[in-house]
């Protein structure tokens, strides 16, 4: 199903405080969303973070199950681990299961720069892409992203729409909206005061309005008070 790739189609981002902050401080061992199609629960996706070899390993989650009549007529699995160093990409491997068709996608730092492999074609890009796994508040400053659906990068262009509060599992929190035009087009990314992804909203192709509801931002939030 053709909405389905605005999900990951996107960049984002602003200067944080520091250059790439630390995942590990900012967030929970598992971040997680609800996905909503229309105001219905359709899915779930989850971002998890560890250390390994000094190099930080993020392993992206996503399930989808569209119903009609309590009958699934779309299912949608997506998996993607990202190796990161020094603020780099090192490897990307990914797996989706389009409703019953599957793609591969992995990508390989090099000394030519971004190696990346699709099953049908190879490229090389910069080093400096980032990918549409959400998770990264560094990339508004960037004017491309690896789409991790296609393996393709992606021009965008970013407008910074100032302060909202944002709806989470368990009330409220003040975070900053991005909106993006260029290769996106009606789709809209928030970020809290210390970088950390908040919510998600875009425009399906098929005309249907998907969001993101953030289910551990409270907890990722209770980790940089006092005494938390």
């Amino acid at each position: 199903m053709l909405w389905i790739n605005r999900i990951w189609i996107m960049t984002f981002f602003l200067l944080y405080k520091t250059a790439l902050a630390n995942p590990l401080q900012l967030y929970p061992e598992t971040h997680w969303f609800e996905i909503y199609r229309n105001g219905s629960l359709v899915g779930k996706h989850e971002t998890q973070f560890e250390t390994k070899e000094q190099k930080l390993a993020v392993s992206s989650k996503m399930q989808l199950d569209v119903k009609f009549l309590g009958i699934t007529f779309y299912h949608f699995d997506y998996l993607a681990k990202e190796i990161w160093e020094n603020d780099e990409l090192q490897s990307l491997r990914v797996t989706v299961n389009d409703d019953g068709k599957t793609t591969m996608i992995s990508a390989d730092k090099s000394d030519r720069g971004l190696y990346v492999e699709t099953g049908e074609n190879t490229y090389t890009y910069p080093t400096t892409l980032i990918t549409t796994n959400h998770w990264l508040a560094n990339v508004v400053k960037n004017k491309s992203v690896l789409n991790t659906l296609t393996g393709n990068v992606n021009n965008v262009q970013i407008e910074d729409l100032g302060w909202e509060e944002v709806v989470i599992s368990d009330g409220e929190i003040r975070a900053r909206r991005y909106d993006y035009t260029g290769d996106l087009e009606d789709t809209s990314v928030w970020y809290d005061e210390e970088g950390r992804w908040v919510k998600l909203s875009f425009k399906a192709r098929d005309g249907s309005k998907i969001e993101y509801l953030c289910q551990t931002c409270g907890e990722a939030k209770t980790m940089l008070e006092p005494n938390a």
